[in-house]
C-alpha cells in the first residue's frame, strides 16, 4: 500500500524546493509573531509609566487638589497618538520600529485603531485637565 502511494507522488512533495513566497513566511515565522523591534515597546512601556505616574503619584499622596488628570496623562496620551500617526504616515519611522521583513500592512488596522482610541481619550482627558 505505502509503494502505491510513493508511486502517485504524495510522498515526495517534502522533496520540492521552496516557493520565494515560502521562504519570506518561514522567516517571518523564525521572528516571531509581533512585528514590532523589543526594544521599541520596552521603551515605549517605560516612558508611558513615567509620564502616567507624574500624575497619578502627587494625586494619590495629596500633594494636589482636583483630579489626577494633567500634563503626564495628556503628554502620554498625546505621544501613543503621535506614534501611531507616524507609522503610518513615515517609512523611515516604521523602518526604526518594524522588524526586518515586516511592512505597513502588518500593522495597519492596529495602527489606526490606536490612533482613533488614543485620540478620543486624549480629548477627553485634555478637558478634564483644563477644568
Amino acid at each position: 500500500m505505502i509503494s502505491q502511494i510513493k508511486q502517485t507522488g504524495f510522498l515526495e512533495k517534502a522533496n520540492f524546493p521552496l516557493a520565494e513566497k515560502d521562504q519570506q513566511i518561514i522567516r517571518q515565522q523564525r521572528q516571531g509573531g509581533f512585528p514590532l523591534k523589543p526594544f521599541f515597546p520596552v521603551v515605549f512601556i517605560l516612558l508611558w509609566n513615567v509620564l502616567l505616574l507624574y500624575d497619578i503619584l502627587p494625586f494619590f499622596l495629596q500633594k494636589r487638589s482636583g483630579g489626577p488628570f494633567g500634563f503626564g496623562i495628556c503628554t502620554a496620551l498625546g505621544l501613543l497618538f503621535l506614534t501611531a500617526l507616524m507609522t503610518l504616515i513615515s517609512r523611515g519611522f516604521r523602518k526604526l520600529i518594524l522588524k526586518d521583513g515586516r511592512e505597513l500592512e502588518d500593522i495597519k488596522k492596529f495602527a489606526i485603531f490606536i490612533l482613533l482610541i488614543s485620540g478620543i481619550m486624549f480629548a477627553a482627558f485634555f478637558t478634564l485637565a483644563l477644568s
